[in-house]
């Protein structure tokens, strides 16, 4: 609801301001004196959405929204670490359902990464633990572990079973 209303006010001042202004313009040659009048309640009006725009954002700091927010963030963000921690790290790399992402596109550093993310959601997902092959990267001849610390501490290699191809 909060949200809803602050892109309210945010939608309310874009139609005033551009319909204003666009008034303003058709008037400036016409009557000088009440372009000058338009001009100076638009920046009034402009004034009145900081205003409730900060208002707004007060309202979450004594209602404790705010605080709520910032730690219901934090808690998604360890229950997210320690769930990639514990699929990245099995108890036994030779049991566990492995999903292989070969880091092989020939595109840019950007497209790369990007690519590992998915990657990673993909095995996040399906409870997979991510095994990366990136003998082929085109940035370093050694692969994504020379240059970064590898994604798991105790499986690296997809071994002879239970292992995806992706994609």
């Amino acid at each position: 609801m909060r949200r809803r209303i602050f892109n309210n006010v945010k939608s309310l001042w874009y139609l005033v301001s551009s319909r204003v202004t666009l008034l303003k313009k058709e008037l400036s040659s016409m009557l000088p004196k009440l372009a000058s009048r338009i001009a100076s309640t638009l920046e009034l009006a402009e004034e009145h959405e900081r205003y409730l725009k900060n208002e707004l954002s007060v309202m979450g700091e004594i209602d404790g929204f705010s605080a709520w927010r910032e730690n219901e963030a934090i808690k998604l963000s360890d229950l997210v670490q320690r769930r990639l921690k514990f699929l990245q790290n099995p108890p036994s790399c030779d049991k566990a359902k492995k999903l292989v992402c070969s880091l092989n596109k020939k595109c840019g550093y950007g497209c790369q990464i990007h690519h590992l993310a998915y990657c990673m959601i993909m095995a996040y997902g399906t409870e997979h633990t991510l095994i990366l092959d990136s003998k082929e990267w085109s940035y370093h001849k050694g692969g994504w572990e020379e240059v970064f610390q590898p994604l798991s501490n105790n499986c690296t290699d997809k071994g002879d079973a239970h292992f995806t191809l992706w994609p």
